[in-house]
Parts: C-alpha cells; structure tokens; sequence
C-alpha cells in the first residue's frame, strides 16, 4: 500500500503540491488526470523519492520514505519502476543494455541470469528478440515499450507511468493501455499513471484523481466521470 499523508512541495517557493493525501491499495490502477504543470509529474517523482516533501509523510509498504537515508531509499526504489514520459534510454546503449541497466546497478546478478531477464521482460513487452538494437532505431511505440521492460527489469510491486501514450498515434497508444492493463492482471503490481489521454483515463483506471489547486479531488471512476458534473466532465469533454 501506498499512503501519503498531508504533502506540500514548493519550488522557488511557489506551492506545487497543497495538502495532499492518497492512499492506493495493493494492486490498484489509478490515474491522476489534471491541467499541465498542476503537480502530477512531482507527485510521482515524490513518491519514487527523487524528491522530498516540504513536509508531510510518504508511506509505503508501511515505510515513511521521508525520512529515509538515500541509501535506504535504493531498496524502496528496487520496488518500483518507473516510465518516464519519453522512455528516456540511453542512445548508447544497445536495447538489451537498456534493459540490463537497472540490474546491473543492483548488483547480485550473474551474467547469464541478467541475459535471461532482459530476454523475459522484453518478450513481456512484445519486444523479444531486440536486444541488439539501437535506440534509434525504434519507434515511438518501441521505445515506450522497452522503456516498459527496463522498468519492469526487477519485478517491481509498483509501477509509475509519466504519460505513457504520449506522442503516440491512437493504434500505438491502444497498444500501450493494453499493455499496461496486461501487465497490472499478470504481476499484480499496483499502478499509478498520470495522462491527459481519454482512452487511457477510461481504458486502464480503477480510480481516477483530479489534481486542482495542489490538491486531489474525490474520485471517479470511469463509469461516473462523464457525468460528475464538475472539472471531470469538463476535462473530458475537451475543456482543458
């Protein structure tokens, strides 16, 4: 489970996040929808602790991670993975090598382990077979997808998604959502996404969470967004 409690985040000391509490339950999808630069992206890199409140708790899996040395916070970062909105590989590094990265960092791993999750994770991606390839090579969708497998490397409990479907055409993002909802039914990971994308909102979401003002609003779900009657509605229908 994954609690915060009470969170405030400035920068430059204007406030970004106002107050904010959530709790996602163990296998939860979730997606925080929003107007750009309202917090959304800050939220998930709060919760991954590449970021530290100004105050409040981040609890997960009973562990406040606010008051986490950064060395302790590499064992909570080994438990959740993370695809940055542009899949963010590195262009020199082979596929193979992208995914590897993260258990490689992690250490404990003998070659012929390593070689044989990279295979796994990007068969579970429907990328098998692309570990020789550059990153230049490859589509957007390609991208986002091993981006997903270098996320999902060391089996993470949870997984944060920054935009995933973004700049894609509407047949690459179907394929991502999914993907996505896949992946949640097979590991049972607890998922977290943030999106601007309608499919998406309604294709891969338990709940859904607007961010206003720094904070969340009650939830929706995608049976009752449409008619909430409120900023839901609005963003549905197009009014953000």
């Amino acid at each position: 489970m994954i609690e915060l409690i009470d969170i405030w985040k400035s920068y430059d000391e204007r406030p970004i996040i106002r107050g904010l509490s959530l709790t996602v339950q163990r296998g939860e999808k979730i997606s925080i929808i929003g107007p750009s630069g309202c917090g959304k992206s800050t939220l998930l890199r709060l919760i991954l602790g590449l970021h530290r409140p100004d105050s409040g708790q981040i609890i997960v899996d009973g562990q406040d991670i606010t008051k986490m040395s950064t060395e302790a916070l590499k064992d909570v970062r080994a438990r959740i993975g993370m695809l940055f909105q542009s899949a963010a590989l590195f262009d020199s590094m082979t596929v193979g090598g992208n995914v590897a990265f993260p258990l490689e960092e992690t250490g404990g791993f003998a070659a012929g382990e390593i070689e044989t999750i990279v295979a796994e994770k990007l068969d579970m991606v429907e990328m098998a077979g692309a570990e020789e390839k550059d990153p230049a090579e490859l589509s957007g969708g390609q991208r986002k997808r091993v981006g997903l497998a270098r996320a999902l490397a060391r089996s993470p409990e949870v997984m944060l998604y920054d935009e995933p479907t973004t700049g894609l055409d509407p047949i690459l993002s179907t394929n991502i959502e999914n993907l996505i909802v896949k992946l949640n039914d097979q590991l049972h990971v607890t998922s977290i996404i943030v999106t601007h994308q309608i499919s998406t909102i309604l294709r891969v979401s338990d709940k859904i969470y607007m961010m206003q003002d720094g904070q969340l609003m009650p939830p929706q779900t995608p049976e009752t967004i449409g008619s909430a009657g409120n900023l839901y509605t609005t963003f549905i229908n197009g009014g953000l």
